[in-house]
C-alpha cells in the first residue's frame, strides 16, 4: 500500500481508537453527572479538546495514533509539535464546538438538534476529503498548524525539500 494512502488509514483507525477512550471516559463520566445537563456536555468537550491538544504537544501523538505507530510532527522541520501548534491544529474542532453552543443556546437544542449535531460529522467529512485530495495527506488543520503525520518507523525525510 502507498505510504500516503496508509498513513491515511491509521490516521482514521486511530481516530476509532481515540473516539473509544473518549466514550469510556463520557460513560464513566455519566455516573457522576446528570447526562441530560449542559454541564456534562460541557465537560466532555473540554475533556475531549484537553485530550487531543495535551497529546499532541506532549507526545504528537494520541493513544490511537501511539498504538498504529503514527506521529504528528512539526511539516518543515520533522521536529517536535509546540503547544502553539497543538492548539492551532485542534482549532477548527474548537470552532466547531463553539458554534455548537452558540447554535444551541441561542435557538435552542430542541428545534435544530438534527442540523447541530451534523456539524462535527460534515467537518470531519470535509478534513477527510482535504487529506485524500492532498499530495502529502495533509488536512486542514495540519495546514493551519503546519504539521504533517508521518510513520514513526519511516526512515525517510518528513518532507521532500523540492516541494517547499
Amino acid at each position: 500500500m502507498e505510504d500516503k494512502n496508509r498513513i491515511i488509514l491509521f490516521r482514521v483507525l486511530a481516530s476509532v481508537i481515540d473516539s473509544a477512550i473518549i466514550a469510556a471516559f463520557h460513560f464513566i463520566s455519566s455516573y457522576f453527572i446528570y447526562i441530560g445537563s449542559d454541564w456534562f456536555t460541557i465537560i466532555q468537550d473540554i475533556f475531549m479538546t484537553a485530550y487531543y491538544i495535551y497529546f499532541h504537544a506532549k507526545f504528537g501523538q494520541t493513544p490511537g495514533k501511539m498504538i498504529l505507530s503514527i506521529k504528528v510532527v512539526d511539516y518543515k522541520s520533522g521536529s517536535a509539535l509546540s503547544l502553539k501548534q497543538a492548539v492551532l491544529r485542534y482549532s477548527i474542532w474548537m470552532g466547531i464546538i463553539l458554534l455548537e453552543y452558540v447554535l444551541r443556546f441561542t435557538f435552542g437544542y430542541d428545534e435544530y438538534e438534527g442540523w447541530i449535531t451534523a456539524l462535527p460529522g460534515l467537518f470531519a467529512l470535509i478534513v477527510l476529503l482535504s487529506i485524500f485530495s492532498d499530495d502529502k495527506g495533509r488536512g486542514i488543520h495540519d495546514k493551519i498548524a503546519g504539521t504533517i503525520t508521518k510513520d514513526v518507523h519511516s526512515r525517510k525525510s518528513t518532507v521532500d525539500s523540492a516541494s517547499l
